[in-house]
């Protein structure tokens, strides 16, 4: 509440802060401290408006809320709970999904080097096969 409109030109008026809810006692007095101080500065000038977005400004900077009752800490306390406990399994899930799809690509990756090695050897089998058959076709012939 700012008291003394009338005679704010020529000295500072009465300011008070009233119904203060969502700040510490602290804050309280600091706002109380920066109001008086501003309205000291700005003697002789309207002041009101810049007192008002001063309050504006300092409330935006550290109003807290209602304060929540028990009960209702406590649901909130078990939301968040709840909340870090799907964060963590939907980790856990996307490591386990990374960790399966890594080992079948090992997998993967593991068969067609021993599907490569298996053509190679069924290659040189032909290849060696195919000798044997002409030293067998030139010693017989």
């Amino acid at each position: 509440m700012i008291q003394g409109e009338d005679s704010f030109k020529i000295e500072v008026p009465e300011i008070s802060l009233e119904n203060a809810k969502g700040l510490s006692n602290e804050q309280i007095a600091v706002l109380n401290t920066e109001l008086i101080e501003k309205a000291k500065s700005m003697v002789g000038e309207v002041m009101v408006l810049e007192l008002a977005q001063h309050v504006q400004t300092f409330l935006r900077d550290n109003y807290k809320g209602p304060q929540k009752s028990f009960y209702e800490e406590m649901l909130s306390n078990q939301l968040k709970q709840q909340e870090k406990l799907k964060l963590e399994q939907q980790k856990r899930l996307d490591f386990l999904k990374r960790k399966e799809e890594k080992e079948r690509q090992l997998l993967e990756d593991e068969i067609q080097k021993r599907q490569h090695a298996l053509k190679e050897e069924t290659k040189k089998m032909k290849e060696t096969k195919q000798v044997q058959f002409k030293c067998l076709y030139i010693c017989l012939s």
